[in-house]
């Protein structure tokens, strides 16, 4: 057993852009899923399983072994929450099971080779009317044709019934562009929401540009609508989002909600979506009082630093989690008087969205916690847990990978500092292996990687305690993770 992320994203969800490049996920993929025009549109006489390639099995399969790719350990996306692979490997068959009504698992069933896909995000278009500091637009948009990249109108509608025929139940767009300025989104929308109304559609949107009232009238008809609004501040808002007019912004809410009431349409939810940084977290308050006076959720999304964006390239902008002390408490209490507010009102988990568990994280970073999970099996990591319950910066738990993908959880030290570990007089024997992690630019000499796992080693516990202090210190080391096993019987 390890510790994985929660996610169920490459058995339920696929991402595919314009151009027809295919991810599992909004996070940037680290292996080819496939092109969604060259392996489905242009062979889809042969009707291809494109949900089932062995680049999808692979991520599948990193996360039910927990020996994570690289994309999933750097998610800011989904949940921080690290559960057992044994915790994951149960939601995989409950989605299968509650999707495929057909499915009943069979012990040995290899999970890697089934899906339930429920949602699709797709973007006919990676166009973009803005150039927002932290989007790779904001470099590559005139130069990479990436983002000149759209899908032929016949195509789309293609694409749009494959999901349905393959029991999609939701429709979302890319947000590499601005779906609403792709030339034929509104016949494409509107069309495919008149013949399948049963089908959930979903927009991301920065509503900076005139729209007829039909147009008006298609995007209130949204079952979600996510309007990307980072300030009320005009000179901050014009900052982020650079070409950005939020006197448009703000004009075009007001119309769609006003024909929200004048068509009395029900069960549609707008959000106003934030993006947390140095630049918009003094503006996180005073938008989600305008979201929620006017009935409005709140989507609240954690900046990722994108090394093709100006935010980064000109340090313009900085996460939360780079910033001060002090800066990070107020956020936290901003976010958390946000939070509670919004459960004051009763809003459900379509009105009021935190992507990353960036509250959490927040909360963890803020109150000085350290470990990355909270042991369920191992009784040394037990022991140092309850003699530690938060860690240090020198020492706490955590998990390592190498550069295979490979993963390795123990007690990380960032210092030679010595941890006892007392209440063992249950074990006779562990089994201890330290695995370096070297300095940037630095690598193991026996392996060529920047993680380098050592030979294992068996220690005798004397009178129920054990003291670990790393040896595999020198100047080339940056920290090391020291991974205990209680010796089994067997195995003595």
């Amino acid at each position: 057993m390890n510790y994985t992320k929660n996610c169920l994203l490459p058995w339920s969800y696929m991402l595919i852009h314009a151009g027809g490049l295919m991810q599992t996920c909004p996070c940037a993929s680290d292996i080819e899923i496939g092109d969604f025009l060259l392996d489905y549109i242009e062979k889809r006489d042969e009707n291809p399983d494109i949900f089932n390639r062995e680049s999808l099995q692979m991520v599948r399969k990193g996360l039910l072994t927990g020996n994570l790719r690289k994309m999933c350990r750097d998610c800011a996306y989904n949940t921080a929450e690290l559960i057992t692979t044994d915790e994951l490997k149960q939601k995989v068959i409950q989605l299968l099971q509650s999707v495929r009504k057909d499915y009943q698992y069979q012990e040995g069933d290899d999970l890697t080779k089934q899906y339930a896909y429920t949602t699709i995000g797709v973007g006919f278009s990676n166009r973009c009317n803005l150039r927002c500091l932290y989007c790779n637009q904001s470099v590559c948009a005139d130069t990479n044709p990436f983002y000149k990249a759209e899908f032929p109108y016949e195509y789309a509608r293609i694409a749009l019934e494959y999901f349905v025929n393959r029991g999609v139940k939701g429709i979302i767009p890319s947000v590499e562009g601005e779906i609403t300025i792709y030339p034929h989104w509104y016949e494409l929308y509107s069309e495919f929401h008149r013949n399948h109304p049963e089908i959930s559609l979903a927009i991301t949107t920065n509503l900076n540009r005139e729209y007829s009232d039909e147009e008006i009238e298609l995007l209130a008809r949204h079952n979600i609508l996510d309007v990307s609004c980072d300030s009320l501040d005009p000179e901050v808002y014009s900052k982020i989002r650079v070409n950005g007019r939020l006197d448009l912004l703000l004009k075009n809410l007001t119309k769609i909600k006003a024909k929200k009431e004048e068509l009395h349409i029900q069960n549609t939810v707008i959000t106003i979506h934030i993006v947390v940084c140095n630049l918009s977290w003094e503006s996180l308050e005073e938008v989600s009082e305008y979201a929620f006076e006017n009935g409005f959720g709140l989507n609240i999304g954690n900046y990722e630093e994108r090394a093709n964006a100006r935010g980064y390239r000109e340090h313009l902008l900085c996460p939360i989690s780079q910033m001060s002390g002090e800066v990070q408490e107020k956020v936290s209490k901003i976010l958390n008087r946000i939070r509670k507010r919004a459960e004051e009102l009763g809003l459900d988990e379509r009105h009021f969205v935190c992507h990353g568990d960036i509250i959490e994280r927040l909360n963890k970073q803020v109150d000085r916690n350290y470990h990355r999970f909270e042991p369920v099996e191992n009784i040394c990591y037990q022991q140092f847990y309850k003699e530690n319950p938060k860690g240090s910066e020198v020492s706490f738990l955590d998990i390592v990978y190498d550069d295979n993908n490979i993963a390795y959880t123990g007690i990380h030290f960032r210092e030679k500092t010595p941890v006892v570990l007392n209440g063992l007089a249950n074990i006779k024997r562990v089994v201890v292996r330290e695995v370096l992690v070297y300095k940037e630019g630095k690598h193991s000499p026996k392996f060529d990687q920047r993680t380098a796992p050592g030979y294992r080693r068996v220690v005798t516990i004397e009178d129920g305690t054990l003291e670990v202090i790393p040896q595999g210190f020198t100047e080339d080391i940056d920290s090391i993770l020291v991974t205990i096993e209680p010796l089994r019987e067997k195995d003595e």
